[in-house]
């Protein structure tokens, strides 16, 4: 699947692609403006069916582009990857959930894309807790308070998220707030299942043993996600 992504490495092959291809947004028009004022490119992560790039914009913004390859003739629209991940975001941004926002989704040679605006100064929840608010427990609690809003807005919300941990919510250290970085699997269920609720629980228990005891319960309790001693 790797020659699906061969040529699409520069600046140069990314504003091309996305100048050429037909652009689904909501303002079509204003994001061509953007890209044809140019970007520098770097490439994040790629692996044989995902290829994810940074384009730092002159007016200093960050778009973030996700290619996917083309999965067969029965991709239809509503099993196009790139057309699912868009509506899915745009669904949870929907909801009130603090989601990183999408642009526009789209389609190229041998696949689809994703185009979605940077969180500045955003880092993974995960590296945010362990390197910076273990031992700094004034830090800490905005930190916590925040990810109890959030989970329990996807309780209350019924959202079920599959691959639910810190390493997919961001922390903006611009605006101090979390985000949802990852929406692909994720969706609304018509039920509030037991198995869902464990799955909301995990970002808690990954800070196990870094976090006190009390902290981590208390959390949980305001989230909905656990009974009160």
């Amino acid at each position: 699947m790797e020659e699906k992504f061969s040529g699409i490495n520069t600046a140069l092959d990314v504003r091309s692609m996305l100048l050429f291809a037909d652009l689904q947004s909501d303002d079509s028009e204003r994001l061509k403006q953007r890209i044809l004022a140019g970007f520098e490119v770097a490439l994040i992560k790629q692996n044989p069916k995902r290829k994810v790039f940074r384009l730092s914009c002159p007016d200093g913004t960050e778009l973030y582009l996700k290619l996917f390859v083309h999965r067969g003739i029965l991709s239809g629209p509503f099993r196009f990857y790139a057309f699912r991940e868009y509506r899915t975001a745009r669904y949870l941004e929907s909801l009130g959930l603090p989601m990183i926002h999408y642009l526009a989704w789209g389609r190229f040679r041998g696949g689809g894309f994703c185009l979605s605006e940077g969180i500045r100064a955003a880092v993974q929840a995960r590296r945010y807790f362990f390197e910076t608010l273990r031992g700094r427990p004034e830090l800490r609690k905005p930190f916590l308070e925040q990810l109890a809003a959030l989970t329990g807005q996807m309780l209350r919300s019924r959202v079920r998220h599959p691959d639910f941990h810190l390493g997919n919510i961001l922390f903006s250290g611009d605006s101090k707030r979390l985000y949802l970085a990852d929406p692909w699997g994720v969706r609304r269920t018509f039920f509030r299942h037991e198995h869902d609720q464990v799955h909301l629980t995990l970002p808690w228990l990954e800070m196990s043993g870094s976090l006190p005891e009390e902290e981590q319960l208390a959390g949980m309790v305001e989230a909905g996600l656990a009974s009160g001693p």
